[in-house]
């Protein structure tokens, strides 16, 4: 597979603060190179009936998605939409809502 871009996976974890009440969400990072995608006009179209914005799509290899909730390209954080799995290959949707849309996991 040839990789033509860099992102970055983000899991947090959750540790305890210097307070008992206190709770500190530490983003894990990790690098993984992909292949770019681009978006068809229907699934931005149903994106934007659903109030979200595709940014963009990429393909990474399957065993390296491990359920992350946002992804970084190019110096900016995305939220993941879409997670489409073919076999050995898997099609990351991301993008961000737009206005007041609430996504639903």
């Amino acid at each position: 597979m040839r990789s033509g871009m860099v992102i970055y996976l983000i899991s947090y974890t959750v540790k305890p603060g210097p307070f008992s009440d206190d709770w500190e969400k530490k983003p894990i990072r990790r690098k993984i190179y992909a292949n770019a995608h681009g978006a068809s006009l229907g699934l931005s179209l149903k994106a934007r009936i659903d109030g979200l914005r595709i940014s963009g799509q990429a393909e990474i290899l399957t065993y390296e998605y491990k359920g992350e909730e946002e992804v970084e390209v190019d110096g900016k954080i995305y939220t993941i939409l879409n997670v489409q799995t073919k076999g050995d290959k898997t099609i990351l949707t991301y993008g961000r809502a737009l206005g007041n849309a609430k996504q639903s996991g």
